[in-house]
């Protein structure tokens, strides 16, 4: 996981991207927004990574605390009022160009979330999002050693790629996730499985 001191380790670019395209078409963030959000994450990664103390936890976890943690600042600052997209009046009937330059009504550009988000439908307020950010950041990084690598490896890969990583059946890997789902609800974060 060590690498040069301005470099980071391919964990971290897999995670970067893997947030990057999650964080797409939610809370105002487009498909268009991908190379910021991953530049922003990068950066904020290159400046706190050296603050690491190996003795208090393992890279990948200090890795996913401080993508997670950003990314809620990302949201956070996504949802002020002042620059809240949600708020833009615009008609949808409007012709604009999509992400490959062609002409289309707006209509046809709004995600899912986006519509959800006018019609007030979200599921989950920003502040609900950031909030679950940090609950299972918090929660991961208190799992013991085992389950916490099952956890982070779970945020980027399959159950099936996640065991043949860690070089273990998918039974094994099932009865970690049971564990990981129990310590769930064991600290109240039912709701977030």
């Amino acid at each position: 996981m060590k690498t040069a001191k301005n470099e980071l380790s391919a964990y971290a670019i897999g995670v970067i991207r893997y947030k990057s395209r999650l964080l797409a078409g939610q809370h105002g963030f487009t498909t268009s927004d991908i190379p910021d959000i991953r530049q922003e994450l990068t950066l904020y990664l290159l400046e706190h990574l050296p603050r690491h103390d190996p003795e208090k936890g393992a890279d990948t976890t200090f890795i996913c605390m401080l993508i997670d943690g950003k990314i809620a600042k990302m949201i956070r600052h996504r949802h002020q009022d002042a620059r809240n997209p949600v708020r833009e009046e615009c008609s949808l009937n409007e012709v604009v160009q999509d992400d490959t330059g062609r002409d289309v009504l707006r209509a046809n550009t709004i995600t899912e979330d986006e519509a959800d988000q006018r019609v007030a439908k979200r599921k989950r307020s920003a502040e609900g999002e950031v909030d679950l950010l940090h609950d299972v950041s918090v929660a991961v990084a208190a799992l013991p050693d085992d389950l916490r690598r099952v956890a982070i490896l779970l945020q980027t890969h399959r159950p099936a790629n996640a065991a043949r990583i860690l070089g273990i059946p998918r039974t094994t890997l099932y009865r970690a996730i049971e564990r990981i789902r129990a310590e769930f609800r064991r600290k109240g974060l039912r709701e977030y499985l």
